[in-house]
């Protein structure tokens, strides 16, 4: 009778910490999910890029990570899994990613603009007054340029760009960047769409109404 006892309860035990551990693998998945979630929005809040911004990160773009590591990712769809795979490690820490300046973005005019640092993105992001509401734009993109293309600089000069590293960069110095100086597309260029799907973009009238169909 006592070894059935031992038994019955060590079944109980067993049972028990399968149920915590179960319960334990349900909750770190909705805390990688949620946290991702919240990452992706924030980063697109913060620049007013992606899918109903103002404004499309030119890609490649890395994040830094709150242990100090860094991801560079070619998308918000690999954005968003590098976020995961780092939550998933970390499962406790609540800090959330940030960009690594500087970052480049295509304004809806075909304007390619240079940030060099928090201040910076605050200044653009004061150009763009839409709100990213909850579950609104999380990992998408309105679209994504594809290399090569070229840009117009404020002299006239036509400049091939194969990589992001190709793009002018102002020079630095204490003022603030002057906006005529920033290089300009040059159409017809090539974006792919949130779908996968590619497209021509033969103008800047396309491309604003290519973007204000993201809204």
């Amino acid at each position: 009778m006592i070894n059935k006892f031992k038994s019955i309860t060590l079944l109980a035990l067993l049972f028990s910490i399968f149920m915590v551990s179960c319960d334990t693998a349900e909750d770190n998945v909705s805390i990688v999910e949620n946290y991702t979630d919240g990452a992706i929005n924030e980063l697109q809040e913060r620049s007013g890029c992606g899918f109903g911004g103002c404004f499309e990160l030119v890609f490649p773009v890395t994040i830094v990570f709150a242990d100090q590591t860094t991801a560079s990712v070619n998308s918000l769809e690999e954005m968003k899994d590098a976020i995961k795979t780092w939550k998933e490690a970390n499962i406790d820490v609540k800090a959330r990613p940030s960009f690594q300046f500087p970052i480049d973005v295509i304004k809806e005019d075909g304007t390619i603009v240079t940030v060099e640092d928090e201040s910076e993105l605050r200044a653009l992001r004061k150009e763009c007054p839409r709100v990213f509401g909850p579950g609104h734009g999380h990992g998408k993109h309105c679209f994504k340029i594809e290399f090569p293309f070229s840009v117009t600089l404020a002299d006239g000069t036509v400049v091939e760009i194969s990589s992001k590293e190709d793009l002018p960069r102002p020079e630095k110095g204490g003022g603030k960047p002057d906006p005529s100086m920033r290089p300009e597309l040059v159409y017809p260029i090539t974006v792919t769409l949130k779908d996968g799907t590619s497209q021509t973009i033969n103008s800047k009238e396309e491309l604003i109404a290519l973007k204000q169909s993201c809204r």
